[in-house]
């Protein structure tokens, strides 16, 4: 049986500074823009394949957690 990892669980990366300056590169907003879109596509598709959720069922939980997290702390 292969086991099954859920967004809802996630481990850290390390990847969110890197991933910001790269994002921070690009000159206008539409190049950031489709970057983040790009970026976004790929975690999905990586996640989607390491746990065989359907891409539905991802964003789905994803949106549920974004929803359900609370903001940082001013500062």
């Amino acid at each position: 049986m292969e086991a099954r990892r859920s967004v809802d669980r996630p481990e850290p990366a390390g990847g969110g500074p890197g991933a910001e300056a790269l994002l921070a590169s690009f000159d206008t907003d539409q190049a950031r823009t489709l970057g983040f879109y790009l970026l976004a596509d790929l975690a999905l598709g990586l996640v989607r394949a390491q746990t065989g959720q359907s891409l539905d069922d991802l964003v789905r939980e994803l949106t549920l957690l974004v929803a359900t997290t609370p903001p940082p702390p001013p500062g």
